[in-house]
């Protein structure tokens, strides 16, 4: 079902397979470089990170390998991940009140348990998350204006704002990381976001 993603700059391939399988192949002499089984079958096509890459599985959480086929890190999502993830990057402050700011790479994700999530590609920290009317098979994809948008499992069109940060509420969130213990900003409290809207999709 994933299809193939295509690391031009590696000279390389990776495929993620319904065995379980993540396996990179070499494009100049087709030969497999690494493999990694997950123990669960993989629906998610694999997307590139600048650090390697990561994937969505069915076993209610998000993967990150480095480009080497090591596990950087795992965040749980409390449902399946059957759409692919998709990466975009934006300016962020280096501290709060810094007029500095630097490059921050952001996975956006839809999961089975309805959940839209934004996660931080360095880490797995989840930055947000939002609650969908249903589950979520969809990729969604980041818009000019800085939001995202998708469908759910009732061929709805949402778009969300993909600046939200801290008004979310994120209970079962965890990355796991030899760096990092755990995802979750007890900072955070749960709200409602009025900037999401859905439109029934008239197809």
């Amino acid at each position: 079902f994933a299809s193939p993603c295509n690391d031009q700059v590696r000279r390389r391939i990776y495929c993620a397979t319904l065995a379980g399988s993540l396996t990179a192949w070499s494009t100049v002499t087709g030969s497999p470089l690494w493999e990694v089984n997950v123990g669960k079958p993989l629906f998610s096509s694999p997307v590139l990170l600048k650090e390697g890459l990561c994937v969505g599985g069915v076993d209610n959480q998000i993967l990150a390998f480095s480009a080497s086929g090591e596990k950087r890190w795992s965040m749980m999502t409390g449902g399946s991940v059957f759409a692919t993830p998709c990466v975009h990057s934006t300016d962020q402050p280096v501290e709060p009140t810094s007029s500095t700011f630097e490059e921050e790479e952001i996975i956006i994700l839809g999961s089975f348990n309805g959940f839209l999530y934004s996660v931080k590609a360095s880490d797995g920290l989840v930055k947000w998350r939002t609650k969908m009317q249903e589950k979520i098979y969809s990729t969604c994809s980041v818009v000019s204006h800085g939001g995202s948008s998708l469908s759910d499992s009732e061929s709805r069109n949402v778009s969300i704002n993909t600046s939200m940060k801290s008004s979310m509420n994120l209970p079962m969130m965890s990355s796991t990381n030899p760096n990092v213990t755990s995802s979750t900003n007890p900072s955070m409290t749960s709200s409602t976001n009025p900037s999401m809207t859905s439109s029934t999709n008239p197809s």
